[in-house]
């Protein structure tokens, strides 16, 4: 019954702290980051729009076409990295178990949505890309005599 020592464990936080200190930094990095490209890409969207709808040339109509394609994915890219830093923010954030937030973080179904799939218009859309791709000396990467 004699009391003869203590054993105490005890972990350095100083780590763990920096850690959240460095994921919010770049949680917020990237907000502003994918802000600050939503705006041209709408831009762009609309300024291919535009010129496709008065483009005589079937050629530049397939340009502009690509062009506002490319656009839309780069915009759905930001949009996830968007939702993602929202999604990631709340995983680190402490109050969010308490909070009665869901397994998302507050961003469940009804803020993710599914994009229907057209099978034909994406087979399309890369053989345009690849038709007007170029290696890095700018030679174009199909044979012109390959059809």
């Amino acid at each position: 019954g004699r009391f003869s020592g203590i054993i105490g464990v005890g972990s350095d936080l100083t780590e763990v702290t920096r850690i959240k200190v460095v994921e919010e930094k770049k949680n917020q990095f990237m907000a502003v980051v994918s802000h600050e490209l939503k705006s041209p890409l709408h831009g762009i969207i609309g300024l291919a729009e535009s010129l496709s709808q008065s483009e005589k040339s079937v050629d530049r109509k397939g340009q502009l076409k690509m062009v506002k394609s490319c656009a839309i994915r780069l915009l759905d890219l930001v949009s996830n990295i968007m939702q993602m830093s929202k999604l990631t923010k709340d995983r680190y954030d402490d109050d969010a178990s308490s909070s009665g937030k869901d397994s998302l973080g507050g961003y469940g179904k009804e803020n993710l949505r599914k994009d229907p799939v057209d099978i034909p218009s994406i087979i399309n859309e890369v053989c345009l890309l690849v038709s007007n791709a170029t290696d890095k000396g700018n030679r174009p990467l199909l044979n012109p005599l390959v059809k």
